[in-house]
């Protein structure tokens, strides 16, 4: 979806989506088997950030070749090119477009690169003087002081408010769903403010 407000895209549809913790393994299969890992394909317990790789790897592979790296007349036809990771790279590719995709699409995860070596890939900062600079805010390791409104709507979404305030007091904690959910949400409220503010500095009545 592109928000008008910005002109930026922002992903919306996380109906397949699922939290996750890393000294927790899952074993859910669901979305198109076109962009499941070999690890999913194969029944095999995963922990989450890198079988996102290998589905942002196939997404990368679309844009750059106008077609999908595992494709088949079957499900099984195309499980059975996942499971052997073997797919064409056009030469006309870059060297180090075709070694970025080569390294998200290694069929042992334990070997598949994560999401610090895309960032930091010469194909991600090519034709940049330095290394680029991410979109995502920066985020305190502790919050001592949360937003009373946004506990508030992690209450609506059924979560323990005592454990939230807990959870954002504690930097080990920092990378847990639970506490990206606050600060997702906090910078949504933020954003809601400032583009308010804007409008009313403006004389404009804010829409919806």
């Amino acid at each position: 979806m592109l928000d008008h407000h910005t002109n930026q895209i922002r992903i919306i549809d996380f109906g397949f989506a699922d939290t996750f913790e890393w000294d927790q393994q899952l074993d859910t299969f669901c979305g198109s088997p076109c962009y499941a890992s070999p690890e999913i394909i194969n029944g095999i317990k995963y922990t989450g950030p890198e079988v996102d790789i290998w589905s942002i790897g196939v997404v990368l592979y679309c844009m750059l070749c106008g077609t999908l790296p595992f494709d088949g007349k079957s499900d099984k036809e195309i499980s059975s090119k996942i499971a052997r990771g073997k797919f064409v790279i056009p030469a006309t590719m870059s060297i180090e477009a075709q070694d970025l995709l080569k390294q998200m699409l290694t069929v042992n995860p334990a070997q598949r690169i994560a999401m610090d070596g895309i960032i930091n890939h010469p194909w991600t900062n090519k034709y940049y003087g330095y290394p680029i600079s991410s979109h995502m805010p920066k985020r305190p390791l502790v919050v001592n002081n949360p937003n009373e409104l946004s506990l508030r709507k992690m209450a609506a979404y059924q979560y323990d408010i005592p454990n939230v305030v807990a959870a954002l007091s504690r930097s080990d904690m920092a990378l847990t769903p639970m506490v990206s959910i606050y600060h997702l949400l906090e910078e949504s409220r933020r954003r809601k403010e400032m583009r308010n503010a804007r409008i009313s500095q403006s004389g404009n009545p804010a829409n919806g």
